[in-house]
Formats: structure tokens, C-alpha cells, sequence
């Protein structure tokens, strides 16, 4: 292994944790509010991370478009394959959204239709820690799984407990 190699693997090795610790400790964070409405979203350090996802991805096709001409094929191939997923990370962090109040909630993402849940839909939420992730279930939509690193999931779960619908059920309990 030559120097460049270990410097690159220190640095990812060293700046990795701390992207995964800013996101997780964005988590903790409260809901923002506009007027009398509570947003949850992914922070800014998400989406931070997804700009520098679509200039990985740009950098990633550039080499691969100046690779050899026998591998250049296969280069284009499996980098433009990391170049795609790398495009759905931003699409997700910027345009996820989660409003609520104390009338109805109201989840925007770019991948569905906005949909409008009222509290009396609402069937259960419940965080799964073991499985990093929140699970909001409703009669019309059925069973909704929601980022951990969402900005704001704390304060939707202290009002889904107020309205009778918040729930933590332990990691080794059976769904």
C-alpha cells in the first residue's frame, strides 16, 4: 500500500464518524417551526452531504470517462451506477418534509403525492432503535417508515403520545 492510499483511508477513516456523529446529534434536535406548524426534515448536514454526493458522483464519471480506452467501458459502467444512486441522496434530503400540528400531518417527498393525515388516522408511532428507523401507521396509508436521521422526530412523537398514538416499544419486542 503506497502513501497516497493510507492518507486517503486515514482521512475517510477520520471524517466519516464524525459526518455520521453530526447527523445523529442533528436528530436530537427539535422540530422547526413556521407558525403553528412543526417541521421535521433532514439538517443541514444531510444536506450537505447530498451537494457532495452529486460532486463525488461528477468526479466519479470524470475519471471514468479518462480511464483507458479498453476499460473505458466498464469504468463508465460501474462509476455512472454510482453516479445514479449518488443522484437520489439530495432528491431525498432536500425535498423530504414532514409538517404537523396538533390538527394533521402532512408528509411531502418527491417520490409520492403529498398526503394529509389526520391525527385520528394515525394508528400508532413507535421508534424502533435497534433498527434505526420510526414507523408511523395510519389507517388510510398504511405503515410509513421514517428516517432516525430526521431533524425534529422527537417532538411529532411528543405530540402522537398526547393524541393517545405514541408508543416506544423496545428493540426486542416483536412487531
Amino acid at each position: 500500500m503506497d502513501i497516497k492510499q493510507t492518507f486517503t483511508s486515514a482521512i475517510t477513516a477520520l471524517i466519516l464518524p464524525i459526518i455520521f456523529g453530526l447527523l445523529f446529534a442533528a436528530n436530537k434536535r427539535q422540530a422547526r417551526r413556521v407558525g403553528s406548524v412543526s417541521v421535521v426534515e433532514y439538517p443541514v448536514v444531510a444536506k450537505a452531504m447530498g451537494i457532495l454526493a452529486i460532486v463525488a458522483s461528477g468526479i466519479i464519471v470524470f475519471v471514468a470517462l479518462r480511464s483507458p480506452a479498453n476499460e473505458r467501458t466498464h469504468a463508465i459502467a460501474i462509476c455512472g451506477t454510482i453516479a445514479v444512486l449518488f443522484f437520489f441522496l439530495p432528491l431525498e434530503f432536500f425535498f423530504r418534509r414532514i409538517e404537523f400540528d396538533d390538527q394533521e400531518i402532512v408528509i411531502r417527498c418527491i417520490w409520492r403525492s403529498e398526503r394529509r393525515i389526520l391525527w385520528a388516522d394515525v394508528v400508532s408511532f413507535i421508534h424502533l432503535p435497534r433498527e434505526k428507523e420510526w414507523i408511523l401507521e395510519t389507517k388510510s396509508c398504511g405503515k410509513m417508515k421514517l428516517s432516525t436521521f430526521l431533524q425534529g422526530l422527537h417532538d411529532l412523537q411528543a405530540v402522537a403520545v398526547k393524541h393517545g398514538k405514541g408508543a416506544w416499544r423496545p428493540a426486542n419486542e416483536p412487531s
